[in-house]
């Protein structure tokens, strides 16, 4: 599986046009995986999983006036923990083994004729 790069746009979500504008733009690009709208910041982000730079020409060239900026986010360096104190690996004890209860076998009701 492809890396998943993230991608945040800036666009007028409080304009209905600006807001369909960008959901058509959005839905036609097949490479992109996830996308969040956040009204209070005018903001889209969303995941893609080929070159971003690809995309960010097509979200530029497809929105046209409606997109103010497309920024690429820097990946999160992965943190390497050493300092943790390893996991305790003693040996709980098992649990108590629960005996099966059996059910004893019912004899068949016998039918009344009618």
């Amino acid at each position: 599986m492809a890396e998943l790069t993230r991608m945040l746009i800036e666009v007028n979500l409080q304009c209905s046009r600006c807001c369909k504008k960008i959901h058509e733009v959005l839905c036609k690009i097949t490479h992109i995986r996830d996308r969040i709208y956040n009204e209070k910041q005018n903001t889209v982000l969303i995941s893609v999983c080929c070159s971003p730079e690809k995309i960010k020409r097509k979200i530029i060239c497809k929105g046209g006036k409606t997109v103010q900026s497309v920024e690429i986010l820097p990946k999160k360096p992965k943190t390497v923990r050493f300092n943790l104190p390893p996991k305790e690996t003693a040996k709980q004890p098992a649990p108590a083994l629960v005996p099966e209860l059996r059910r004893k076998a019912h004899k068949a009701h016998p039918q009344k004729a009618p």
